[in-house]
């Protein structure tokens, strides 16, 4: 008798946190979130032309409301910022910004706290460029993706993305203030080399 109360007990407790879990994608509710990437590189031995240390800081939040079961739909911000040393104290700096729309679709496995997503989004950003003291540069960049991944559910609240990039289509225009000089490309396949992660607050209900 004492093992089959502990079983129910078990089974209570599974089943309340697989509904809680897909509760948090249901609609009318909120998801809050963002990714932070650093990356930095340090070359004592660069040659002439490259650069001897580089970083590279990017932040994007991100606030998105369930119109239905299982579909988000919000905005994203992108905020750069780029920065390259050169020996002999030369420094080349960039700054983005960026903001865009995007869709995401939850399927949940038979182990609810894991969903498959799939994020399609569009986005424009503008960036502002300088070397030393030199008169800044400005360009821009619009972007379409497909990227899908999937969510895992630690806690009722808290989803942890990880997703991989699928199709890029990118247009560069280098000078805004130049010639019409745009460059446009297209990426497709899987990239598993390069996953992104990211941290999302589901809230609302």
């Amino acid at each position: 008798m004492k093992n089959l109360v502990k079983i129910a007990t078990v089974c209570m407790m599974v089943c309340s946190s697989i509904s809680v879990s897909m509760a948090q994608t249901s609609a009318g509710t909120f998801a809050l979130g963002g990714n932070v990437t650093y990356t930095g590189t340090h070359d004592q031995g660069s040659g002439a032309g490259d650069p001897q240390r580089s970083t590279n800081f990017t932040f994007m939040p991100s606030l998105g409301y369930f119109v239905t079961d299982g579909l988000l739909v919000g905005g994203e911000l992108v905020v750069a910022v780029l920065k390259d040393e050169y020996n002999g104290n030369n420094e080349y700096r960039q700054n983005v910004f960026g903001v865009g729309p995007f869709l995401r679709y939850y399927r949940f496995t038979k182990n609810s706290q894991f969903a498959f997503v799939g994020d399609f989004g569009v986005n424009y950003g503008a960036a502002k460029s300088r070397y030393n003291d030199n008169d800044p540069s400005k360009s821009s960049r619009f972007n379409l993706y497909i990227t899908p991944g999937f969510t895992w559910f630690p806690t009722s609240h808290w989803g942890i993305d990880l997703k991989v990039n699928l199709f890029t289509y990118t247009s560069y225009d280098p000078d805004k203030d130049g010639d019409d000089d745009k460059e446009s490309t297209i990426t497709f396949g899987l990239n598993t080399f390069s996953p992104s992660l990211g941290v999302r607050y589901h809230f609302g209900k």
